[in-house]
């Protein structure tokens, strides 16, 4: 782990401890997203790197649909997947 990332990890954690919550754009700005309180969403630190780490910078809906394909990949292969 190099040090950016060691530094990246203490700063989680002391969110994750501290209850920080993090402001999560439901469009990402790099996406054309904006700053309105309508495009926004207070989530828990962890929750919000949960989310980023799953979905990169998806929308939810895109989000959703990954997760649909997921469910049909499943129940069309029959297998289990773990999240």
């Amino acid at each position: 782990m190099n040090q950016n990332e060691r530094e990246k990890m203490e700063v989680h954690q002391f969110k994750k401890r501290a209850g920080w919550k993090d402001t999560h754009h439901l469009v990402a700005q790099s996406q054309g997203g904006d700053n309105e309180p309508s495009n926004k969403s207070k989530l828990d630190a962890y929750r919000h790197d949960a989310y980023h780490l799953l979905f990169g910078n998806s929308t939810v809906q895109e989000a959703q649909a990954i997760l649909k394909r997921w469910e049909n990949l499943k129940n069309i292969h029959k297998v289990t997947i773990k999240l």
